[in-house]
């Protein structure tokens, strides 16, 4: 549909600064749910590593669940959606402290399944 507007309604138009904005504007995608996107790669991570002992073919899933995300964003945010806010550095410093508990109950959960007869 984008495409349509660009090519036919729009390139017949005078242009003038205003309009471009406003043509942008009404054709931008959605906001870009940095959020989100983290909680995902979070979460796969987490049960990795966490479950990575009792289930070995999980490290191999999420290898590919991590690359397939990664082309997906790639891809969205150069296509799809409007640049993203900026943020600043706390969600990803926050990351790695999050992730440090995932060790500890991946030991916890290996030590009762490797040990329960």
């Amino acid at each position: 549909m984008r495409y349509v507007k660009m090519k036919y309604m729009y390139a017949q138009h005078d242009n003038n600064d205003l309009d471009n904005i406003k043509f942008l504007e009404l054709n931008a995608g959605p906001e870009y749910e940095f959020e989100l996107k983290t909680a995902c790669l979070n979460t796969v991570l987490f049960m990795t590593i966490c479950l990575g002992c009792q289930f070995p073919l999980l490290y191999m899933i999420a290898l590919l669940a991590i690359v397939l995300q990664y082309i997906v964003e790639r891809y969205t945010l150069a296509v799809f959606y409007r640049l993203p806010a900026k943020f600043s550095l706390e969600l990803t410093e926050l990351n790695p402290t999050l992730l440090n508990y995932a060790p500890l109950i991946g030991t916890a959960l290996a030590f009762w399944s490797l040990g329960n007869h």
